[in-house]
């Protein structure tokens, strides 16, 4: 059970994830993402994760990691929009720009994290692809679960994010 700090500190890191997302799709794609379902568990459960998934590990006041989950169809929308329509997309271009929308979202969150007296260090991020894949980490006090709709082209996301605070 989470004490009264922690679910402070989890609600804190909620509210960061919401900001960084918000900053990162309009910044790097001109999109408004609009919050869905939405879920805070104190008792993390296995979860399930899209066709392709960046994932970035925190170090530190907080360990844990967060998740960017799209389908492939949203990420080859996020790559013709960054990258241009006349750029080849491929698996290891979709992967490129997975990967670096998650450490953006990662750095946002890490940033504010720090800026509020709870420094962490970030790894390198890793792409995860594959159908039906279904997820569990031990060792974590907390999961945060948003999933966020793209009305503008009929796409949707998660975000996931697990961990404890030391």
């Amino acid at each position: 059970m989470a004490t009264i700090a922690q679910q402070s500190r989890i609600e804190q890191l909620d509210t960061f994830v919401l900001e960084s997302i918000k900053d990162l799709f309009a910044t790097m794609l001109n999109w408004t993402p609009v919050p869905g379902g939405h879920s805070r568990d104190f008792e993390p459960h296995p979860f399930e994760l899209n066709e392709v998934n960046g994932c970035i590990g925190f170090g530190g006041a907080m360990t844990g990691s967060i998740f960017l989950s799209c389908p492939e169809s949203l990420t080859m929308a996020m790559a013709r929009t960054i990258l241009g329509h006349d750029y080849p997309h491929g698996s290891r271009e979709l992967s490129d720009v997975v990967g670096e929308l998650t450490n953006m979202l990662a750095g946002g969150c890490k940033s504010r994290l720090c800026d509020h007296d709870c420094p962490v260090v970030m790894s390198i991020p890793n792409v995860i692809r594959g159908k039906l894949i279904r997820a569990a980490s031990k060792d974590v006090k907390f999961m945060l679960q948003h999933e966020f709709a793209l009305p503008i082209i009929g796409e949707s996301f998660k975000v996931i994010t697990l961990g404890k605070f030391e």
